[in-house]
């Protein structure tokens, strides 16, 4: 802008340009972004004005109060994973796992498990996997297998209640039993023989449903266990060997409380009898000459030594312990030491393993 002074024109200190910034700078804005809010959008200044552009100054990798499965093992046979919380944008380890510590064990196959879907509720009351009398087996890769099932579906009326609808019992790949195909309610009792899968590991029985005009033929089941499992089948290794400290021990025969098998039923806080025999053999690889200890132990419940020695030797133990307080499966897994004796350690591993040396199951 100029000023006529003294019939000349003359700058004066205003200026006719209304642009707030220089073409090309930058700066943080006051729009709100980011999964929680925390950062603003960056400016670029065009054509002389301030304008948001898609950067966020925003840092957070999650929305507060949602959760994930994370990488840490947890849970029964550590087969599932420990949640993670998002905690100011970020995930932090909780304390809740995917699945349950322990697998629900059914005393004399009396189970009580409700189940809602599809706007009805699947009771199950009764589970006998193999003849055992238990909604637990162990059993032979490739065994054949008996499996029952008992109960009834109620119909909420809350879901397409004019809808046919399908429950089944499945192990997922490995066999699928449809317990009813109907509209509204009914009781059940069915039965099947399957073919127990042929690698050692830890399947599950869980439930499906579906709207279709008949039963299917599927096997596709969830693999995972959850409050709401119908059934567990172990399948265990049927060479049982352990390989520790250039030694391996190799069993011979197990029996638990007197089943015969490596495997038995028991109720909570009873006692419980267990014996085992093999032999170890010394490979002359680690330590030839030192004394060595092989143990048979349920983690925090008891401790066997199978012996104390050097070079080779052949064991045949016995004894008897208390059950634990808490229903579910534990594992007899195999320990080993160099000392000059047995100790009293009852710590071993949790998981079930191809070592594994005896399956006990505890019931109400």
């Amino acid at each position: 802008m100029q000023t006529c002074i003294v019939g000349q024109w003359v700058d004066s200190t205003t200026c006719t340009g209304t642009d707030v910034c220089a073409n090309g700078s930058t700066q943080n804005g006051s729009t709100a972004c980011g999964l929680n809010s925390e950062g603003v959008y960056a400016q670029d200044c065009i054509s002389g004005a301030w304008v948001d552009n898609t950067t966020c100054t925003g840092t957070d990798v999650c929305t507060n109060g949602d959760s994930q499965v994370g990488t840490l093992a947890c849970g029964f046979n550590n087969g599932g994973m420990l949640l993670e919380d998002c905690t100011s944008g970020a995930w932090v380890e909780g304390t809740t796992c995917s699945i349950p510590d322990q697998v629900s064990v059914c005393a004399n196959g009396a189970c009580t498990t409700s189940i809602g879907s599809l706007g009805r509720t699947l009771n199950v009351t009764t589970a006998n996997l193999n003849n055992t009398g238990y909604n637990v087996a162990v059993v032979d890769p490739g065994a054949s297998v008996s499996f029952a099932i008992s109960g009834n579906v109620v119909a909420n009326n809350t879901s397409c209640p004019g809808c046919i609808t399908q429950f089944y019992a499945r192990m997922n790949g490995v066999f699928g039993l449809c317990l009813g195909s109907t509209v509204g309610g009914y009781s059940f009792n069915k039965s099947a023989t399957f073919t127990a899968p042929a690698d050692p590991g830890i399947y599950f029985i869980n439930h499906n449903s579906g709207w279709q005009l008949n039963c299917g033929t599927s096997t596709s089941g969830s693999t995972a266990l959850s409050s709401y499992t119908i059934a567990t089948l172990i399948v265990r290794d049927p060479s049982i060997t352990y390989s520790s400290l250039g030694r391996t021990v190799t069993m011979s025969s197990i029996n638990m409380n007197s089943s015969g098998t490596d495997s038995a039923a028991v109720s909570q806080g009873s006692s419980v009898g267990y014996s085992i025999a093999g032999d170890v053999v010394d490979s002359n690889t680690s330590c030839p000459g030192c004394f060595t200890q092989f143990y048979a132990r349920i983690n925090g419940v008891f401790g066997l030594c199978l012996g104390n020695g050097t070079g080779n030797w052949s064991f045949n133990e016995i004894t008897t312990f208390t059950a634990p307080a808490e229903t579910g499966i534990y594992f007899v897994n195999p320990a080993s030491g160099w000392a000059w004796g047995c100790g009293t350690s009852t710590s071993a591993s949790t998981n079930m393993g191809t070592s594994t040396m005896g399956y006990l199951f505890v019931h109400p």
